[in-house]
């Protein structure tokens, strides 16, 4: 579930439409979200709309995987 999400973040997207393409609940998302947060994978703005995008080392974590 984390690779599919930080494939999904290849390119910023706001965090409520990811919500809506998952189907997954805005809560359950910002969960997962701020896991790949912690480990450095994922970037987000500190603004509303809340926009997130996967970091070089989580680019290059998906090449690795193969995702």
């Amino acid at each position: 579930a984390q690779l599919e999400l930080l494939s999904l973040l290849r390119e910023e997207k706001e965090v409520q439409r990811l919500s809506e393409e998952m189907g997954k609940t805005l809560s359950t998302l910002s969960k997962q979200i701020s896991e790949l947060e912690e480990k450095g994978l994922v970037t987000c703005s500190s603004t509303r709309p809340k926009k997130c995008k996967a970091t070089e080392i989580g680019l290059i974590l998906l090449e690795v995987c193969g995702v």
